[in-house]
């Protein structure tokens, strides 16, 4: 399904039947339970059914924030937002830099002919590791790490067609739960048993989830929490990788965008000091609106799947019928924004190019919500998109401020699908110090 007014609509949960909307449930006995209130209605309208293919499902796990459905998932939700509201997020800032800066140091000795991908892989999923689940150092340590990642590795292939790929991604997956317990549930075990007045700050996403309680007051499952750790450590380490890769191999091709990245850092470190702050990276809208691009023009998640739960019209004569899954293409209505339609083939706002100046407009248009969904939309949108975001910006602002790279082969094409969308060649680079603020 393509365009903004249907993607949107079926992402928003507006497919809901119309006997749960008018004429309310049955209740017991068989008695007709009274229609919901306007409250109730509309948190039956934020909740679509995700239709996930069998391997994924199995990959994921039951229990996560991905596999749940309505009542269970809108709970589940309500436990994880406090862990990555704002203000949480902007407190892990500088220690999401401390870590990125030591990698971006570690590509700059590498040397000719670093492995981007591999590179940029790396420093995320460190980040994930210790900044969202708390590993403590014994378990990031570089052998340590490349363990782990070897683990995560294998278990991505369990998204490749075929029952083989499945068996071993699951074997995978069984590994990495065990390690994630292992690593994790001592801390949190001890973190439950001081009264909460006592408790240290939390350092760590995984503190905040330990905790985390429900409307009615439950912590979450012990048993559940490395499942949870699975999906977040998917979702804020493969796709802040294969867009920061991205970010790398496009503003490689544009020395003017780099220019302009490098003078705004310039100006923050003159205002703010060279830590990276939340406050910093708010006073870098250059950076933001590039990462807002990229996120555009190569989203990680180019399509979701969901499942119609009513007869559902999606405008131009087409509709779907109850039970009927949808594929909604994320791609193609981001690069059919609406907003853009009338700007001429390769000029300053052409849709198919990389303009982040789209973003910094103070045009009307560029402060509407329009067809811009990597993350999704409704209930179900990521529940960590402000912490991939900071880390984005967080990691473009350190290379505009200490690195200058160049790809050895710019042209290569990106794998296609199922494979991740990255260069085929894993993005070789050559990353420079650049000191051009001290020359």
């Amino acid at each position: 399904m393509r365009g903004y007014d249907a993607v949107k609509r079926v992402l928003n949960g507006e497919h809901v039947t119309a006997e749960v909307r008018e004429g309310g449930e049955e209740g017991e006995g068989g008695r007709r339970a009274p229609p919901p209130s306007h409250h109730q209605r509309s948190s039956l309208s934020l909740s679509p059914q995700v239709e996930w293919p069998y391997a994924i499902r199995e990959l994921l796990g039951p229990g996560s924030v991905s596999t749940t459905y309505h009542a269970d998932h809108r709970k589940l939700r309500q436990t994880l937002a406090p862990a990555f509201a704002p203000r949480a997020v902007a407190a892990a800032v500088p220690h999401i830099a401390s870590l990125l800066t030591g990698h971006i140091q570690s590509w700059i000795e590498a040397g000719p002919g670093l492995g981007g991908v591999a590179a940029a892989k790396a420093a995320t999923f460190h980040v994930v590791l210790t900044v969202v689940m708390g590993f403590p150092p014994s378990w990031t340590t570089p052998a340590a790490l490349a363990d782990m990642s070897g683990l995560f590795e294998a278990w991505l292939q369990g998204f490749l067609p075929g029952r083989k790929h499945l068996a071993a991604g699951l074997a995978a997956r069984k590994k990495i739960v065990a390690a994630i317990d292992a690593a994790t549930s001592p801390g949190v075990a001890a973190r439950r048993a001081m009264p909460a007045d006592d408790r240290p700050p939390p350092a760590s996403m995984m503190d905040r989830l330990a905790d985390a309680v429900d409307a009615d007051g439950v912590p979450l499952a012990a048993d559940r929490l490395p499942t949870i750790a699975l999906n977040l450590l998917f979702a804020g380490h493969e796709t802040s990788a294969q867009t920061l890769t991205h970010l790398m191999r496009t503003l490689a091709a544009r020395p003017d965008l780099m220019e302009r990245l490098r003078r705004e850092q310039a100006a923050v470190v003159a205002e703010h000091g060279p830590e990276v702050t939340a406050s910093s990276l708010a006073a870098a809208p250059l950076a933001a609106a590039c990462v807002r691009e990229q996120l555009r023009t190569v989203p990680v998640v180019a399509q979701l799947f969901r499942k119609a739960l009513a007869p559902l019209d999606v405008g131009n004569g087409v509709s779907v019928a109850a039970g009927e899954v949808v594929v909604l293409d994320l791609e193609h209505t981001m690069a059919t924004d609406a907003r853009w339609e009338g700007e001429a083939a390769g000029g300053p706002l052409d849709p198919a190019s990389f303009a982040p100046d789209r973003w910094l407009s103070n045009s009307p248009d560029a402060k509407k919500e329009g067809a811009f969904l990597p993350f999704g939309s409704g209930a179900r949108m990521c529940v960590g998109w402000t912490l991939a975001n900071a880390e984005l910006q967080a990691a473009l602002a350190l290379l505009a401020r200490t690195a200058a790279w160049r790809v050895h082969a710019p042209g290569a094409p990106l794998a296609r699908p199922p494979a991740p969308r990255l260069p085929v060649d894993g993005l070789v680079v050559t990353v420079e110090r650049w000191g051009g603020w001290e020359e």
